[in-house]
Order: structure tokens, then sequence, then C-alpha cells
């Protein structure tokens, strides 16, 4: 009975050491060095290219929500990507293509992402995130020439 008593006490210690440590992990996956729009106008059903350019600091499951606010702040969503463990840790960099939908308003536009990390379980419940919004601009169809003689 004593030993049982001893090793429900060891055992919940441990589990109370791991949940406080998992609680204060709190640092962030990864740094956001740069995020632009190249170039920064587009049309609408056009592609949006955004350069990126961060540090990673350890490796992370990822779940990015992705929307574009037209120029009159009408939402697209354009969906959610998840991503387990992936790319180097340390700097790194890419671009990402992503299409403007075809009904966006012309003007003053932007590209929310809404970064969620997943480093340890009990970030399934209060995970690392961060947003990032990247202005551009959607500009106006031009009509096309018409044929007169």
């Amino acid at each position: 009975m004593r030993t049982t008593r001893i090793v429900l006490i060891f055992a919940f210690g441990v589990i109370a050491a791991m949940l406080g440590v998992w609680a204060g992990d709190r640092n962030p996956a990864t740094e956001s060095l740069l995020a632009e729009a190249r170039p920064p106008d587009v049309l609408p059903g056009g592609q949006l290219h955004i350069a990126y350019e961060f540090r990673r600091y350890r490796l992370c499951p990822r779940e990015t929500q992705r929307t574009i606010f037209d120029g009159q702040n009408i939402r697209f969503d354009l969906g959610t990507q998840m991503r387990a463990l992936s790319g180097p840790v340390g700097a790194d960099s890419y671009v990402q293509p992503i299409t403007v939908p075809p009904a966006a308003a012309p003007g003053p536009a932007r590209y929310r992402v809404m970064i969620y990390d997943y480093c340890n379980p009990l970030h399934r419940l209060w995970p690392l995130s961060k947003v990032i919004e990247i202005p551009f601009t959607i500009l106006p169809e031009t009509p096309l020439p018409s044929n007169r003689n």
C-alpha cells in the first residue's frame, strides 16, 4: 500500500512538471523577417506572389488560415493549410503564389495569414499564434479595346 502511494505521488509529480513545462513553452517556432507582395499590384483573378523571409527556431506542426480582404473590405477565405514538421532550422525564404478571387473589388487590399504552431500537446488547446498582414492593391480591370472601323 505504501509503495503504491509513493509511485502515484511520483507519477503525479512527473505529470505536473511536464504540464508546467508545456504551459511555459510560449517561445515562437519562427520569427518573420519579411513578408511582402511582389509586385504589390494584381488584377482580380490574377496571381499574387508573397515573398517570405523568416528564421525557424524549431520544427512544429503548423496550421495557417489564409484570407484576402479586397478594396471594399469584403473577406475571401482561401482555406486552411496544415503542415507537418518541415524545412531546416535557421534562416529560410520562399515565394508563395496566391490566386486573387475574380470577384475581388479593386482598391487597397490585404492578405492575412493566421498561423498556429503546435509544438507540444498543450498547444492543441492554447497554440502559439501570430497574424501577418500584407498590403497590396487590386487593380481595376481594363476594358478590351473595341474593333471599330
